[in-house]
């Protein structure tokens, strides 16, 4: 499991343009001012338990999942970055705050995540779905990591 200080370091460290790279003692200020280490555990630790959750959804080895949720809420994380950019970007599902760089941490960089809306009928109202996919070729590794060993019984 990633450490509450090695999420702040990836958190500060997070830029798209290089003259982000100038503010990184303001950013450390910024971040220990905005976001608690017992909020930062929170979302470490939710992100963690809601992989374990994907995990055992068997789309997965199809390389994608989907997920229904009730408030399609995302939130970032700015740290004061160039042109709107974000350190981190955060989605409510359930009981999670999961955070999407801590996902990339674990199943890859390659790793997609949207928010997708549907309806399946024009009077209803509108249904929000997490869709997750692009994950790696070892998720067979990661399982084994997350989970331990899965028993199959005859």
């Amino acid at each position: 499991m990633i450490s509450v200080e090695k999420y702040k370091k990836q958190l500060i460290n997070a830029h798209w343009y290089s003259i982000d790279n100038n503010k990184l003692r303001s950013r450390a200020i910024c971040l220990s001012n905005t976001y608690s280490d017992e909020l930062l555990e929170k979302i470490i630790s939710d992100t963690y338990e809601f992989a374990k959750k994907i995990l055992k959804i068997d789309t997965i080895f199809n390389g994608y999942t989907i997920l229904e949720i009730n408030n399609p809420c995302v939130n970032y994380i700015g740290m004061g970055l160039i042109a709107g950019n974000f350190a981190d970007r955060l989605f409510y599902y359930e009981k999670y705050v999961v955070s999407e760089k801590i996902l990339k941490y674990i199943f890859g960089k390659q790793l997609v995540i949207e928010v997708k809306a549907g309806m399946s009928n024009p009077l209803e109202e509108c249904t929000y779905y997490l869709y997750i996919h692009e994950f790696n070729n070892n998720v067979k590794e990661t399982k084994k990591k997350l989970l331990g060993e899965v028993k199959v019984l005859k």
